[in-house]
């Protein structure tokens, strides 16, 4: 009885192998910038500053930045990270003339992140919503911070010196991908209302930028 239920055993688990190894993959990574030594390769309107001690790619307001890659290796998908500071007074899904400050996210000319982001230094936030991590809807959201990997840092210029002045996002996306060059664009849509200095009203950068080339194994 023993030897048949061993036997059992290894013909499941003989079975099963050539399911388990379908779905493995291999990842390269093609494209890897912290910023530290300046660098705007593959970057087009790149800017360089300083926040919290280290390199940024920013910071931006209503434009934005592009990163254009070519000669990528064979591969079924693409992943791409980095982290995404959010500065100053933005106002989430606010209505005109203060809101909805709106931040995007394109991948070869197509839409994969169109939200809000709210940082507030206010106690009550019963009417201050963010659309992030979902799309934005004009009469729906989350908390102030929602998914926040950090929302202690300082603000830069309008809120400079208020803890949560500015929080930090992990934005992580992998989509099915080919071809052999990819572009990566990422916008905001910020509404500054009479704010005299718009860079200093609300802002935002990139840091740990990361792409990767995903290849399934057969």
């Amino acid at each position: 009885m023993h030897y048949f239920i061993r036997l059992i055993f290894f013909l499941v688990f003989v079975l099963t192998i050539p399911s388990c190894t379908k779905d493995l993959a291999t990842q390269e990574t093609v494209y890897e910038n912290d910023f530290d030594k300046g660098s705007l390769n593959a970057i087009v309107n790149g800017r360089i500053d300083t926040y919290n001690g280290s390199k940024v790619l920013g910071r931006y307001e209503e434009s934005g930045f592009n990163l254009v890659l070519s000669d990528l290796p064979k591969h079924d998908m693409i992943r791409v990270s980095f982290d995404l500071y959010i500065h100053d007074s933005w106002n989430g899904n606010a209505p005109a003339p203060f809101g909805p400050d709106i931040w995007i996210m394109d991948m070869d000319n197509a839409n994969y992140i169109y939200t809000t982001f709210a940082n507030t230094n206010q106690t009550d936030t019963a009417g201050v919503r963010q659309s992030f991590p979902k799309t934005y809807l004009p009469f729906a959201g989350n908390l102030p911070y929602t998914n926040a990997i950090d929302k202690t840092l300082d603000g830069v210029c309008s809120l400079q010196g208020v803890s949560g002045g500015t929080a930090v996002y992990r934005i992580e996306k992998s989509i099915y991908h080919t071809q052999n060059s990819f572009t990566l664009g990422c916008y905001g849509q910020l509404e500054h209302a009479d704010a005299s200095d718009k860079k200093c009203d609300a802002s935002w950068s990139v840091d740990n930028l990361r792409v990767k080339t995903v290849v399934y194994k057969n």
